[in-house]
């Protein structure tokens, strides 16, 4: 399996190394992480692995390059907490907060989800892991489970090991140089037992030694070297064991540095305290290597085989110690934080807000500003620390694009809304210099003539909470509903093609719905799940979007419907697409809906991803974390890059896109272009024909004329994946590519070199 490829390292201070390649082949995941955050590290064959719970990466240090590492590359899991490996045996094990291990044996990967699937009760997070030769001593939040990684199967465990088998926290273990003792550091302090002795059950709290000259509730780690034992005890120091007894090395911590760990590493003892770094070479000697306040989370640090230092911090990812007090930083390119509320695509940019509120209508209080992922190559970061973006605003949670000015509007909850000229021009706007009589800006859209409407929550007692700004900047408020309390509390608006503005509302403890508004009449209508007041399937409603056709479409915490005729906004209802004779997803909590260039609908649930066809007849796919590469089951937001049709997926845990096999319509046939073109050997993926108007017929054929293959594009794609009807693999040579309109008006024709 091929864990890790190779990208150029790009700055040497600052190393920005792009996760990722505007040309990704249909079928293809990517991840879009941040990686400016690392807690464990370890080296093997030259090569560095970086990790914390929200990214992963590998830096080749022969060749110079970095690349992420995710389940796209095979890992079991999202969320690591501890990579070990021992460079004798080329082994390594990763360690999930999930208690699930990857182990990496002579470069494959085998996964090991025994104490995964144990029916242990409470946290099975792995803290640490001790490899000896063919024996793996695993710490988890219930104790140790020892793995045979000859036969690659548990040996043994041992857990509640506190008074009354209470549990037990193990942070680390190390055996004595004889490997005959075992020593622990836990959340009840240092023990020890005698290990791999006949007739001592381990299991039993009897059978190890509490330390009661050193804390019980501040030791952190353990570590052995020289065949001597050592214990690093937060806020007070590392201690060496003498006979039954610890002493202080005379390694003193301040008051707020936690002792994570102690590696062993270049024949030295490397103490990770926070902002200091120590080095033990036995008992008597220790070295200071730094205290700084260049980064103040220091968790592991590791040497290579030339002897540099590497680091691994909570706050700055990878460094790198140079010479005298200067360090250098490695991060791959990605968006600034997990965390998104709300995709946008617009000019070849997909946006990510990262804001928002929460379950109850209140500040979320993030500054991370927005992230955009521009011209499908790299993400650039927008806060008050590396842009114009003004300070002080936080929340923003909803974007949309107007090219009548070119200009983004970006709304916030609780600081109004901010616009934004590329590359670097913003002005905030509130209640100062607008009439909005709230700073929560939460729904944004345009409409055919280039006016901005924006959608406003917990607006006074019988203000307006809609506005609309004309391209001349001419302001209207719209107040919906005086004796209706929900009008002041609005979340979200779409403009339909008549241009009806669509809204959802809703606050904490008060019923939920969608209003529906159009100011050439003064209409204002409010839809709930009564049939005679709309038929919604929920009161609560998480999401509004308008698909190719103009469908409205809403999804709710029991599934989803439609109002198929806009026109009839003010007389019609909504109406729920049946599916295997019930109710599409009558039963999931739908958060966003997005309509591909195809029409088809990408529909994300707490419980996963789905794809179904543009009338929902037909379940196309099903996406989990047990089937692809998705960090959660818990889908935010969805938005759709037209030109190429890679679907952006925002989870709980951070965002990642697919490339999928429809893009947005063409006007004509002028931009059709065919690729991979030539296919060479080993090829295994699809040929796309994109460029192409909606729905046309694709016809494949031999130099003969001989019907090969054919299909009807999905908006402005089609793919082959090099085989027809008959089964049979289309063989080395050239094929014909034919692509015409139902009426015959607009025609492609492309041809396709294949070598097998």
């Amino acid at each position: 399996m091929r864990l890790f490829a190779t990208l150029s390292l790009f700055i040497i201070v600052l190393g920005s190394i792009a996760q990722t390649n505007s040309n990704i082949p249909i079928g293809v995941w990517r991840t879009h992480l941040p990686s400016k955050s690392a807690s464990t590290i370890a080296y093997a064959n030259n090569k560095l692995y970086v990790s914390s719970a929200k990214s992963s990466f590998t830096f080749d240090l022969s060749e110079n390059s970095m690349e992420p590492l995710s389940k796209i590359d095979g890992l079991s899991e999202h969320e690591i907490s501890v990579i070990r490996f021992n460079e004798e045996t080329n082994t390594g094990l990763i360690g999930y907060t999930s208690g699930n291990i990857d182990i990496i044996k002579n470069g494959r990967l085998e996964n090991f989800d025994v104490i995964y699937r144990s029916s242990i009760v409470g946290s099975k997070k792995i803290n640490n892991i001790t490899i000896y030769k063919t024996r793996a001593f695993v710490c988890c939040d219930y104790g140790v489970t020892v793995i045979d990684l000859v036969r690659n199967e548990v040996v043994e465990s041992w857990m509640n090991l506190r008074i009354n088998a209470l549990p037990n926290i193990v942070y680390a273990c190390v055996l004595n140089a004889t490997q005959d003792s075992v020593f622990l550091a836990t959340q009840y302090g240092i023990m020890s037992a005698s290990y791999n002795k006949p007739g001592i059950n381990l299991m039993d709290f009897v059978n190890w030694k509490v330390y009661t000259n050193i804390s019980t509730s501040l030791s952190r780690s353990v570590g052995e070297l020289n065949g001597r034992i050592y214990a690093g005890v937060s806020t007070i120091g590392v201690f060496v064991l003498n006979g039954s007894s610890w002493q202080n090395i005379g390694l003193t911590l301040d008051a707020t540095s936690t002792c994570w760990n102690l590696i062993k590493s270049n024949n030295q003892l490397l103490v990770c305290a926070n902002n200091n770094l120590y080095t033990i070479d036995n008992p008597t000697t220790y070295t200071k290597v730094f205290t700084t306040n260049s980064f103040k989370n220091l968790r592991e640090a590791i040497y290579d085989r030339k002897g540099n230092l590497w680091l691994a911090d909570v706050n700055e990812g990878l460094v790198g110690k140079n010479g005298g007090d200067t360090y250098s930083y490695f991060q791959l390119n990605g968006p600034s934080s997990t965390t998104t509320f709300n995709l946008y695509y617009y000019k070849n940019t997909i946006i990510a807000n990262s804001g928002g509120y929460n379950s109850v209508y209140f500040p979320q209080y993030r500054p991370d500003g927005f992230y955009e992922f521009q011209a499908q190559d790299k993400w650039r970061s927008y806060d008050q620390y590396n842009s114009n973006y003004p300070p002080g605003i936080g929340d923003n949670l909803t974007s949309s694009y107007n090219s009548f000015d070119d200009t983004l509007y970006v709304g916030t909850f609780g600081y109004g809304y901010v616009s934004f000229q590329q590359p670097n021009t913003f002005v905030r706007h509130d209640t100062t210099d607008t009439p909005m009589k709230t700073m929560n800006v939460t729904g944004i859209d345009v409409d055919s003539k280039g006016t901005v409407w924006f959608a406003t929550y917990g607006t006074p007692v019988f203000q307006p909470s809609l506005y609309a700004r004309t391209k001349k900047g001419v302001w209207s408020s719209y107040t919906l509903n005086t004796s209706k309390n929900e009008s002041r509390y609005l979340l979200q608006v779409k403009i339909d093609s008549v241009g009806n503005k669509w809204m959802r509302y809703g606050t904490n403890g008060m019923d939920k719905g969608v209003i529906v508004f159009n100011e050439k009449n003064n209409q204002v209508r409010y839809f709930t799940t009564s049939s005679t007041q709309g038929n919604l399937p929920s009161n609560r409603i998480n999401c509004i979007d308008i698909d190719q056709k103009g469908v409205v479409w809403v999804g709710s915490e029991q599934g989803l419907s439609a109002f198929y005729d806009p026109s009839r906004a003010f007389s019609g209802s909504f109406s729920a697409p049946i599916y295997n004779g019930f109710g599409v997803l009558f039963d999931k909590n739908v958060t966003c809906i997005k309509s591909d260039g195809g029409n088809r609908k990408w529909v994300g649930t707490t419980e996963g991803l789905w794809l179904f066809n543009d009338n929902f007849t037909e379940a196309l796919a099903f996406y989990t974390i047990n089937n692809s590469p998705l960090y959660s089951n818990n889908i935010v937001s969805i938005d759709i890059h037209a030109i190429t049709g890679e679907v952006f997926i925002a989870t709980d845990k951070g965002i990642i896109s697919y490339r999928s096999d429809a893009t947005e319509s063409n006007k004509d046939f002028s931009e059709a272009k065919i690729f991979p073109n030539p296919v060479r050997p080993g090829y295994s993926g699809v040929i796309t024909i994109e460029g192409l108007k909606d729905n046309v017929m694709v016809k494949i054929t031999d130099m003969q004329g001989k019907l090969f293959y054919e299909a009807k594009s999905n908006g402005g794609t089609a793919t082959w994946n090099m085989i027809n009807y008959a089964g049979i693999k289309a063989e080395t040579g050239m094929y014909l590519v034919f692509a015409t309109t139902d009426k015959g008006e607009e025609k492609f024709v492309g041809k396709i070199a294949i070598v097998q």
